[in-house]
């Protein structure tokens, strides 16, 4: 109805097929779809100048120090409570990280933490963290979407055809039905083959195993190539769920969104993320540096 009103209904489309997976846009509440409705998008994403992401980590590491960074590693426990695990200390956060090469386990203590994973009460509890009942309220109002990226090998699709889009043909706006493929890319290698990237995406964020994934991808590129599921050929699978956080109507009108940014520097600990700013790591790491690092430092120097 908004879009309507607001006459930009003929881009929804090629919004939703660049944004990717914010779920069924049709029946989505306004303030949802205009969040994701980021500049970034038309104008373009920002990138490392190598075309290379991994090289902004690299040079974050950089900066920290090798012997200060933990690749490979698993938060197992957190305490924020100053009590440091029974054992007082003068630093108010205490994690004990456990690297999966080595098997070392190592006491880190610091003055604030930051945490940037998915903030679901599920992604919470395998990173360790010791929730307050504030903090699990607030968190538990979280939902999201399942989000998969796929490198496929499929014979019976055209090489020459440069990307595949999933138009709906009985959905509003000819938007793709959930669950589902959004793109196929093809990608020529230097070796003279064809490789296939795919992006696929359900509504619920919980029941989609990466056999049931393979499954439904291969059942609809053999549809498309009108080939075989069996040709279909899993290069590399890698799951993005939970993608997108978001809540009900109802959670926001009761002050949500005031309730979670309040959360900033509460038990000497900082958040970011998607679920903070946006599905898009150049808006991430502006909104970090931008609103959050001068709070993070405006803590530290108090």
């Amino acid at each position: 109805v908004f879009a309507a009103r607001h006459n930009f209904t003929s881009i929804l489309s090629l919004y939703d097929q660049i944004a990717q997976n914010i779920g069924n846009l049709w029946q989505l509440p306004t303030y949802h779809g205009i969040h994701a409705f980021a500049p970034q998008y038309i104008e373009g994403p920002m990138t490392a100048a190598s075309g290379n992401n991994q090289d902004i980590y690299n040079a974050a590491a950089h900066i920290l120090r090798p012997e200060n960074v933990f690749l490979n590693a698993n938060a197992t426990k957190v305490d924020r409570s100053g009590a440091c695990f029974g054992a007082p200390s003068p630093s108010p956060v205490c994690v004990l990280v456990l690297s999966m090469a080595t098997g070392a386990q190592t006491l880190i203590k610091a003055r604030k933490l930051l945490i940037a994973i998915p903030p679901t009460l599920d992604s919470l509890a395998l990173a360790s963290i010791d929730l307050d009942a504030h903090e699990r309220t607030v968190f538990s109002h979280f939902e999201a979407f399942t989000y998969w990226a796929l490198v496929i090998d499929a014979p019976n699709l055209n090489p020459s055809t440069e990307q595949y889009i999933n138009t709906g043909t009985h959905t509003p706006y000819h938007l793709p039905s959930l669950p589902g493929l959004f793109t196929i890319q093809s990608n020529a290698l230097r070796n003279g083959e064809t490789k296939y990237a795919a992006w696929f995406g359900a509504v619920e964020a919980s029941g989609w195993t990466r056999e049931r994934v393979e499954q439904a991808v291969a059942s609809q590129v053999a549809r498309i190539g009108c080939g075989n599921a069996t040709e279909v050929v899993f290069e590399l699978i890698k799951e993005h769920t939970p993608f997108r956080l978001h809540v009900s109507p109802k959670a926001v009108a009761n002050g949500f969104y005031r309730d979670l940014y309040a959360l900033q520097g509460r038990q000497n600990t900082f958040w970011t993320g998607a679920a903070w700013a946006e599905q898009d790591s150049s808006l991430i790491w502006m909104w970090s540096e931008e609103s959050l690092l001068p709070k993070i430092e405006a803590a530290l120097a108090s």
